[in-house]
């Protein structure tokens, strides 16, 4: 979650957390789409890009080299902009990249990759014992947020995946009932077995640019600012990993926001024993991005 916004080609790889070593996927809140990269992606794609030429290398070859890699580094820096770009149209049109991508990630989750006997249903509270996982169906994304929808690319109204990860051992707690994390902000969600999630705009600004004005459900009432599947957050029975079957929970974020407006979003991960109560506070918990919506 960059003061820079061109409309340029979504980065092939994306992560949003701690300072964690990426390569390690670490504990934090994760979008699942290839679609925000923080500032530390900026810099270190830059290092990579722009290694040192050797001296033996003659001087014209140098000078050419140094170029050809500037170009390569202003293309790379480009390339890596933390922005979800999104226009509206039937087909999808230029958010074809991310609709795929955003697949791509869902079929972690599809039956087929869940049939094996190692697999149990927790849906019921169960705990899995040691070699044994949680299934994680797909259904539990909700209907608006597939595949055959385009993730609601198609209808203006974008679904981003968010997962979590956290450390092998750790067993998140969520906060109590009578607390203000959820009376005041995860409400109705709240849930004793889950780690809540909640997503809103950066700035006062951003929140006035969550809008619904120009979405109405079939029953003629507007749509919800933002919807979560599944409703009350991560499953805290997915923690912690006790098998390497392991299938990351996560949640399918569907946003309403005006069109053509940038809108930075925030997203946290809410329990009582992140960050000694303050998951907010930390990119730890949190996940940053900016979403636009073109008409």
């Amino acid at each position: 979650m960059e003061s820079k916004y061109d409309r340029v080609a979504y980065p092939e790889n994306v992560y949003l957390h701690s300072d964690c070593e990426q390569e390690e996927f670490g504990t934090g809140v994760y979008p699942g789409v290839s679609i925000i990269s923080r500032h530390k992606r900026r810099d270190d794609t830059i290092k990579i890009a722009c290694f040192r030429i050797q001296r033996r290398l003659s001087f014209f070859l140098v000078i050419g080299g140094v170029l050809v890699l500037l170009l390569v580094c202003i293309i790379a820096v480009l390339a890596s902009g933390s922005k979800v770009n999104l226009d509206h149209n039937e087909s999808g049109g230029k958010n074809v990249p991310i609709i795929k991508n955003t697949n791509d990630k869902s079929l972690d989750y599809s039956d087929v990759k869940q049939s094996d006997s190692h697999l149990i249903d927790c849906s019921n509270g169960t705990t899995p014992s040691k070699n044994f996982a949680c299934k994680f169906p797909v259904s539990q994304f909700g209907e608006e947020c597939t595949r055959e929808k385009n993730f609601g690319f198609k209808a203006g109204r974008p679904c981003i995946l968010l997962s979590l990860k956290l450390n092998e051992t750790m067993k998140p707690i969520p906060f109590e009932k009578e607390s203000d994390v959820a009376s005041k902000i995860l409400k109705s969600r709240w849930s004793s077995t889950h780690v809540g999630l909640s997503c809103d705009g950066v700035t006062q600004a951003d929140r006035n640019h969550i809008s619904t004005d120009h979405f109405v459900s079939p029953s003629g009432k507007p749509e919800d600012n933002m919807e979560y599947q599944p409703v009350s957050g991560f499953p805290t029975a997915f923690f912690p990993k006790m098998s390497d079957k392991y299938i990351t929970p996560a949640v399918m974020v569907q946003f309403t926001v005006m069109f053509n407006r940038y809108v930075d979003i925030k997203c946290v991960a809410w329990a009582s024993n992140f960050n000694k109560g303050k998951p907010e506070s930390t990119e730890l918990y949190t996940a940053k991005f900016l979403l636009y919506v073109g008409k």
